[in-house]
């Protein structure tokens, strides 16, 4: 985004970069059912006043910071109904090449190829997964009476309803489908970008 000498805290929060601002946009159609912003964030200036006349191209998306990020191994891709698929196509082919070169989180990444999950620190200390996954199972052991069995965790997802496509069947279903629970083994059994989240 143009930050240098970034300084951080002991708990990761920026303390001090140079400049202290720089000029940037997003652009978005939409905010998640918390009222956030679900969006591209580019650094510069908008060559639009407003959104509304920004055509949102394959060439754009390749300048944000979210594909970035994904072309650099640095976060999940994470999509939702509402993205144009020829923008999330884009973010694919980027996030299939950063997995393939082992970069960042793919070098660690656990959500396809399983766990064992033994304690709560298993998942907040020693592996990496699906940050969607990750908080669902998270909000499961908050409710589970301090227990990491994962017996009920199937059905906690069912209640969870969130609905999603996987792209290469055309099937709609739910969280629940795509993850297996074997005991306390568990795992995705699709990559994360064949999943297409559907809006709440």
């Amino acid at each position: 985004m143009g930050f240098k000498n970034i300084t951080r805290n002991s708990n990761e929060v920026v303390t001090k970069a140079e400049p202290e601002q720089v000029p940037g946009f997003i652009l978005t159609r939409f905010a998640d059912a918390y009222g956030r912003s679900v969006a591209f964030a580019f650094k510069g200036e908008s060559e639009a006043e407003d959104g509304s006349n920004v055509f949102f191209d394959k060439s754009l998306v390749r300048k944000s910071a979210n594909y970035h990020l994904i072309s650099k191994g640095l976060v999940y891709p994470t999509f939702y109904s509402k993205l144009y698929p020829d923008i999330r196509r884009q973010l694919t082919i980027a996030a299939e090449k950063s997995r393939q070169d082992q970069k960042g989180l793919w070098q660690v990444d656990q959500t396809n190829t399983g766990f064992v999950l033994e304690t709560l620190e298993t998942i907040t200390d020693k592996i990496v997964m699906l940050p969607k996954l990750f908080r669902r199972l998270l909000s499961y052991l908050a409710i589970n009476d301090g227990s990491v069995s994962l017996e009920g965790f199937s059905d906690y997802l069912k209640s969870m309803d969130d609905r999603l496509i996987i792209l290469r069947e055309g099937h709609v279903t739910g969280f629940d489908f795509v993850v297996e629970v074997d005991g306390q083994n568990l795992k995705l059994n699709y990559q994360p970008e064949d999943l297409v989240f559907i809006e709440k």
